[in-house]
């Protein structure tokens, strides 16, 4: 490769998923604009703070329900790891993907017995509710 090139996302090998750190949603993002059901949790897999893009686990507990229908200035890729998750009605099965264009109006996403998605963010997170 020519010239230098510096590298804002460090590598991340076998990365146990079972023992990463779980963090409050809001504690994490800070005032980006979520307004979540309690116990939203993500765990940062790997990030890159040049640009903002970051992927990172998100943990919903049996029960949670979003606020209504949002949007993202973002892209957002999501994989459902484990458990059920419905997005506008409709019942997604582990392994499906989902994928949010920047400004793409989604939701309300829903959980009956909790979940598991990683997700992919291509800059930093915000989220604009639009009612429900």
């Amino acid at each position: 490769m020519k010239g230098s090139h510096a590298i804002a996302r460090l590598p991340v090998t076998g990365l146990d998923l079972a023992s990463v750190e779980w963090i409050d949603v809001n504690a994490l993002y800070g005032d980006v604009g979520f307004t979540t059901a309690p116990g939203e949790m993500v765990a940062v897999v790997s990030e890159d703070p040049a640009t903002g893009a970051s992927t990172v686990l998100i943990k919903l507990p049996p029960g949670w329900k979003s606020q209504g229908p949002e949007r993202h200035t973002c892209l957002q890729e999501e994989l459902l790891l484990e458990g059920d998750l419905s997005l506008e009605g409709r019942e997604l099965a582990p392994f499906s993907y989902l994928c949010f264009p920047a400004g793409h109006v989604h939701g309300p996403l829903s959980t009956r017995n909790g979940c598991i998605v990683l997700a992919w963010h291509d800059g930093p997170v915000d989220v604009e509710y639009l009612g429900g």
